[in-house]
């Protein structure tokens, strides 16, 4: 339609129109809305008369009232207002000093932050004022014509002052240049030695104390580790180290560097800081990895039975199998003492559960028995004992081949239960059962050899839908009355009906 470009077809159109016809045609526009005509008003008045520094603050707190807000759409609209007001604070400010602009927002920061608190904003509205806020904030630091140890110090000074939720990280979020940086490396070093060694015994100070450690000492741990100084950063744990994990910490990173010795020596300062029962048994799944770095595999392999032992469970088995495999310890009789202690472990009630064995804790015991493929057990064990059903089902496809009919049987108890319910989303999930079984009979190798006529090589595909077609009937004449169900039954499966 046009013979160049649109907007510059317009710039040109514009361009020769008069200042009073171009203020005109903008006028009209501005009366259309009422939104916006206010918005222009306000950036006339604010042109005619820039507002003062404490004026501006007036204005975000205006933009950011301290309220009770819940429902989504007030919380919508909260933010909608908030984020259309600071664009006018953004104009007006842009104008003002860099020190000034930085004042602006660390108080609009710190404003968003005390207004959330009474704001149950679970969508994400302030999002996006969030982010705004901190990206001016972080570019704002790199053009400031401050000194590189100006920034050091106020970096250093937000590590203790920023408990705000919304703020960008510090230092990592500045992106300070190595000059900065060493210098803010250089404060909390200092900062560190002057810390006491001994720790306050009142927990809110105790907090304060290992929470003033972690901060200080974390630039300093991240440059550690972008050098690959391993001694460096096991040392800074050490010294800011408030529980065993710490330690542990220092331990493993001793073994990612086959240094055993040093390993064990933080394994046993671990162990002395170990609080509870949790901290004890940290410590001791690592021994069992320091065992191995001393070429020590006897001794490793006697605290992995000693921790199974203690609290059996598959998973600690699966851990013991692995581990057997990994060190070379052969134990013949692994898996029969394992079941043993896991039949115990089942028989014995815990106090917390009022004299019941936990579900979760008889699952184990069928899970055991597949990852051992023995299914005549895991059978007989699904048969007294009420299994999720997942292993049911995996249980049911293991033994297809050799138990049609038992099988067949688990996928019944399986989607029976899932019946008890009625709705579309259960309907299909039982319907994907069928499905899976239809799949799995269809596999099924036959008995008689391949070689046979065409008629009976169909009457024994027949023969093994035979499973299939016995529970689709007993769901017909359970359910009959369940219409979407029966839909949907004989849209796949009306060849068996």
């Amino acid at each position: 339609m046009f013979d160049q470009d649109p907007d510059t077809l317009l710039k040109e159109f514009l361009t020769e129109k008069s200042h009073s016809e171009l203020v005109e045609t903008l006028l009209g526009y501005i009366h259309q809305d009422d939104a916006e005509r206010r918005k222009w008003l306000q950036a006339a008045e604010l042109a005619k008369k820039p507002p003062s520094l404490t004026e501006i603050k007036k204005m975000i707190t205006k933009a950011l009232p301290v309220k009770e807000v819940s429902e989504w759409r007030k919380v919508r609209r909260y933010f909608h207002q908030a984020e259309s007001l600071f664009n006018t604070i953004f104009q007006i400010t842009s104008n003002l000093p860099e020190d000034e602009q930085w004042k602006v927002l660390q108080h609009a920061i710190s404003r968003l932050n005390k207004a959330l608190e009474r704001i149950e904003d679970t969508s994400g509205y302030h999002d996006a004022l969030a982010t705004t806020l901190c990206d001016k904030l972080i570019t704002l630091f790199a053009q400031l014509s401050w000194s590189d140890e100006a920034k050091a110090q106020w970096l250093f000074e937000q590590l203790y002052k920023q408990n705000f939720d919304l703020f960008p990280s510090v230092p990592n979020d500045f992106q300070p240049s190595e000059a900065i940086s060493e210098r803010l490396r250089e404060k909390c070093a200092l900062q560190l030695e002057q810390i006491p060694a001994n720790k306050p015994f009142k927990k809110d100070e105790l907090f304060k104390y290992n929470w003033r450690l972690k901060r200080c000492g974390q630039p300093l741990i991240d440059h550690a580790i972008a050098t690959g100084n391993w001694r460096e950063h096991c040392s800074l744990l050490g010294q800011v180290a408030h529980d065993s994990q710490d330690l542990l910490a220092a331990c493993q990173i001793c073994l990612d560097n086959d240094e055993p010795f040093d390993a064990e020596d933080w394994l046993l300062k671990a162990r002395k800081r170990c609080e509870d029962e949790k901290d004890q048994l940290a410590c001791d799944r690592q021994e069992i990895e320091v065992l191995i770095a001393l070429d020590e595999p006897a001794e490793a392999w006697k605290q992995a039975w000693a921790l199974f032992e203690s609290s059996p469970s598959f998973s600690a088995f699966k851990v013991l199998h692995t581990l057997e495999q990994r060190i070379g310890v052969q134990d013949n009789a692994l898996a029969d003492k394992a079941e043993q202690l896991l039949l115990q472990n089942c028989q014995q009630p815990k106090p917390s559960s009022f004299g019941f064995v936990s579900p979760v804790v008889l699952d184990e015991m069928l899970v055991f028995y597949l990852y051992q493929q023995q299914f005549d057990k895991a059978l007989a064990w699904a048969k007294q004992h009420k299994s999720s059903p997942q292993h049911l089902i995996e249980l049911a496809n293991a033994i297809i081949q050799q138990q049609p009919e038992e099988s067949a049987e688990l996928y019944h108890q399986v989607i029976f239960a899932l019946l008890k319910q009625s709705n579309d989303t259960v309907y299909q999930r039982a319907i994907d059962l069928l499905l899976d079984l239809e799949q799995q009979l269809k596999l099924k190798q036959p008995l008689e050899p391949e070689q046979q006529p065409e008629q009976e090589q169909q009457s024994e595909q027949d023969l093994d839908m035979g499973p299939l077609i016995q529970l689709l009937y007993t769901i017909s004449q359970t359910y009959r009355h369940k219409h979407n169900l029966m839909a949907l039954i004989r849209e796949h499966f009306s060849q068996y009906l």
